[in-house]
């Protein structure tokens, strides 16, 4: 099987902004229903209906394609690295921001080709950025334009940020 990574890149394009839907019907509600994963790492019915939304319109456009999602991955992976076509995703990247009202939230999702990621793509709702990239034309794109690295070298003047998992073991 061989998946146009340009098409790909639309349709998980459209996905997102479906998914976003979800999202915002629920941002900002008080009490959501929400269970304990691993530590202090929680999940929300929103981070289940968005990832169960995300694996039909996979599912109907790819079939074939192996599904890693956050809400659906065994504890050890390691064996779906080789697939030809692994979906992977985190339907609502940001749980903890989402749950307390921060707008900071995202629907992620990635295309990958034999362990390289070929597509992917970064939603936040409430903004309406979308983050792009795709392995046929190597660039990436914020709201359809093109993103460059800073010419910044000073790191006194730049922003660095990084994200771990709630699980210790897993850092």
């Amino acid at each position: 099987m061989q998946i146009d990574v340009l098409e790909a890149q639309n349709y998980m394009q459209i996905a997102a902004l479906e998914a976003g839907k979800i999202h915002k019907k629920y941002f900002g509600l008080k009490d959501l229903d929400s269970r304990d994963k691993d530590g202090v790492d929680f999940t929300t019915i929103v981070d289940k209906e968005t990832d169960e939304f995300l694996i039909d319109m996979i599912r109907r456009k790819y079939p074939s394609v192996i599904l890693l999602t956050e809400e659906t991955a065994p504890d050890d992976y390691s064996s779906l690295m080789d697939a030809e076509y692994l979906y992977v995703s985190d339907p609502l990247d940001g749980t903890t921001n989402f749950s307390r009202g921060h707008v900071n939230f995202a629907v992620s999702q990635a295309m990958v080709y034999r362990g390289k990621t070929v597509v992917s793509v970064v939603y936040l709702p409430i903004s309406g950025d979308m983050y792009t990239t795709n392995s046929a034309t190597g660039i990436s794109y914020h709201n359809g334009h093109v993103m460059k690295v800073s010419s910044t070298s000073d790191l006194k003047k730049s922003v660095v940020a990084c994200d771990w998992p709630w699980d210790l073991k897993k850092r």
